[in-house]
């Protein structure tokens, strides 16, 4: 999967998990969480190394932006510190990107 369907499929994570956030206000966040990893396309190849991470800060953004009070699970901050594996491309840390020139 290139990287700009990836970006894709995150654009279309946020924008589900909002629509949910907004259509069912009374959803907790763990339910809003529960759907997007059981609903979003490739999410387990996508994300293997952080879901938790990634769904905990896809579902905070719409929740914060309807002005709702995040729960305390979504405040954890976990996976970019490595205690849930290596971030995606860590791998190339130190490595010229293929798809970019050295003068862009």
């Amino acid at each position: 999967m290139t990287a700009w369907a990836q970006g894709q499929l995150h654009s279309i994570d946020y924008m589900i998990v909002k629509d949910l956030a907004h259509t069912y206000p009374t959803a907790t966040g763990r339910e809003v969480q529960r759907a997007m990893v059981e609903g979003s396309p490739h999410l387990h190849e996508r994300k293997a190394w952080h879901i938790d991470d990634y769904t905990r800060r896809t579902v905070r953004k719409p929740w914060e932006g309807l002005g709702r009070e995040p729960e305390p699970w979504m405040r954890a901050e976990g996976g970019r510190d490595g205690s849930q594996g290596p971030r995606a491309g860590t791998w190339r840390r130190g490595r010229r990107r293929p798809d970019r020139r050295d003068d862009a």
